[in-house]
């Protein structure tokens, strides 16, 4: 079913209320034929003109025990879970692809990667600064903590050196390490 919406829209288009304690999904979609490449399922596509809200909004008020959004995955995968293609972005200071802002108090986390079964070969973080000239691959700042900047904890025999550095012959006038105090 289309919705085509001509008018200034006031109120939501769509609007769903879920009260008491529901047992199923409030929209559940099931896919079981073959998608092309461009049906997709949820599609949400700017156009014209300049938009301020964003495209999808998720406030977990008070679900404490539930995750904003779960993608779990199965089989051979033949194509990353997440892409951000950052073409367009104006280089200002607010347009950052991924931003991680968090206060109050966490005992957790911010990011959290584990490898827990099966013999996996890529990199938990792969860098490739390739047309960035003038900005770090890592930049910490920190202010005065019990922490460290960078801590390395391992067990197990190493068959390759903990930190590997190859500079080859790009280094001209730079250090390759350089502590200041």
């Amino acid at each position: 079913t289309d919705v085509g919406v001509a008018a200034t829209v006031t109120d939501a288009v769509v609007q769903i209320d879920v009260t008491g304690t529901p047992d199923t999904s409030t929209i559940d979609i099931d896919v079981t034929g073959i998608a092309t490449a461009t049906s997709h399922a949820l599609d949400v596509t700017y156009s014209s003109v300049a938009a301020l809200g964003n495209a999808i909004d998720l406030n977990m008020g008070t679900n404490l025990a539930g995750n904003a959004m779960n993608i779990a995955s199965a089989g051979i995968r033949t194509a990353p879970m997440i892409v951000l293609d950052g073409a367009g972005t104006d280089g200002g200071t607010d347009d950052h692809l991924i931003d991680i802002n968090q206060s109050g108090l966490l005992n957790s986390n911010v990011l959290d990667i584990t490898y827990s079964s099966g013999a996996s070969d890529g990199n938990a973080i792969d860098l490739n600064m390739g047309t960035d000239v003038a900005g770090d691959a890592i930049n910490i700042a920190t202010a005065a903590t019990t922490g460290q900047a960078i801590q390395i904890d391992t067990t197990g025999i190493w068959t390759n050196p903990l930190i590997d550095i190859n500079v080859g012959t790009a280094i001209a006038t730079s250090n390759v390490i350089d502590i200041t105090f």
